[in-house]
C-alpha cells in the first residue's frame, strides 16, 4: 500500500477551479512540487518519495485528473502554469524544487517562465515540446472516433505512451496506467489528448527563454523528441518512463534534482 494513502488531501481554489494537494513532510525547511503527467494521478510518485527525504513534499492532481473532478474541463496548458502558481502562493511559498512529467513538466515550464522568482529548480520529465503535424492531429481524432469503449481507448493509447517490451514484460504497468485514465470521461480525455500530445504550438522557445536551473530526463524510446537545450538523462522505457524505469528515475532525481543535506 501506497504512503500516499494514509497523507490527508487539501482541494485548493485555483484559476481552474478546484485542485486536490496532498501535503507531506510539513516541518522540512526544503519544498518540492510534484505535478504528474497526462492520464495518471498522484500515485505516479509513490516509489519515488523516499528519495525525497528531507523535503516538504507537495503532489497536485492535475485538472479533471485524481481527485481534482471539480476542476474547470475546458483547460489549456498556460492554465495548467497559472494553476501552479496560484497553488505556491497559496501555500506561501518560494524557491521551490518542480518536477512534472509529461502535462506536469508542461506546466511547470510555463509556471516558471512566467514567474520565475517563485523557483528553484525545475524537472522536466518526458515532456511532450513539439506542435503536432496534421497526420498526428487526424489520427488522434481517428483513434478517438474508433474507440469508443474506454477500455479500447486506453489500451491503444497505453500502447502508444508505453515502450511495447515494457507493458509485455509487466503486465501490472497496463493497470497502474487505465485506472486513472477510467476516471477521465471523453470529453476530458479528448481535451487531454489536444493540449499535451497534439498541440497547436510548439513549446521550445518557452524553453529557451527559463531563467531557472533546470534538468530533463526521458525514455530512450519516448515518441517525443528529446529537448536539446538543456541537460537530458535518458533511461529506459517510453514516454512512461517514471513507471518503466522507476530505478533509472529515482537515480535522475537523486544526481540532479534533489539537493542533499
Amino acid at each position: 500500500m501506497s504512503l500516499l494513502e494514509f497523507c490527508e488531501s487539501r482541494t485548493i481554489s485555483t484559476c481552474l477551479g478546484k485542485i486536490s494537494v496532498t501535503e507531506i513532510s510539513r516541518d522540512e525547511p526544503r519544498v518540492i512540487i510534484l505535478l504528474h503527467g497526462a492520464f495518471l494521478d498522484k500515485y505516479l510518485w509513490s516509489d519515488f518519495l523516499p528519495a525525497m527525504a528531507g523535503y516538504r513534499i507537495f503532489i497536485v492532481d492535475m485538472p479533471n485528473h485524481g481527485s481534482s473532478r471539480e476542476a474547470d474541463s475546458d483547460w489549456n496548458i498556460e492554465d495548467c502554469g497559472r494553476m501552479l502558481i496560484n497553488i505556491i502562493e497559496h501555500f506561501r511559498l518560494s524557491k521551490v524544487t518542480a518536477v512534472g512529467h509529461s502535462l506536469g513538466a508542461l506546466a511547470v515550464l510555463h509556471a516558471a517562465v512566467l514567474r520565475p522568482d517563485l523557483f528553484k529548480k525545475a524537472g522536466f520529465a518526458d515532456m511532450p515540446l513539439d506542435k503536432a503535424g496534421r497526420f498526428e492531429r487526424g489520427l488522434a481524432a481517428m483513434n478517438r472516433l474508433l474507440c469508443l469503449s474506454p477500455e479500447r481507448l486506453a489500451m491503444r493509447t497505453a500502447k502508444k505512451l508505453f515502450q511495447p517490451q515494457s507493458l509485455r514484460s509487466n503486465d501490472e504497468l497496463y493497470v497502474k496506467f487505465a485506472r486513472p485514465f477510467n476516471i477521465l470521461n471523453r470529453s476530458e480525455r479528448n481535451n487531454t489528448f489536444r493540449n499535451v500530445y497534439y498541440p497547436e504550438k510548439s513549446s521550445y522557445r518557452l524553453l529557451m527563454s527559463l531563467k531557472i536551473p533546470s534538468s530533463a530526463v526521458r525514455g530512450r524510446y519516448d515518441f517525443v523528441p528529446a529537448a536539446d537545450c538543456i541537460p537530458t538523462t535518458v533511461v529506459e522505457g517510453g514516454h512512461m518512463s517514471p513507471l518503466e524505469d522507476p530505478g533509472g528515475f529515482t537515480a535522475w532525481l537523486k544526481e540532479d534534482i534533489i539537493q542533499p543535506l
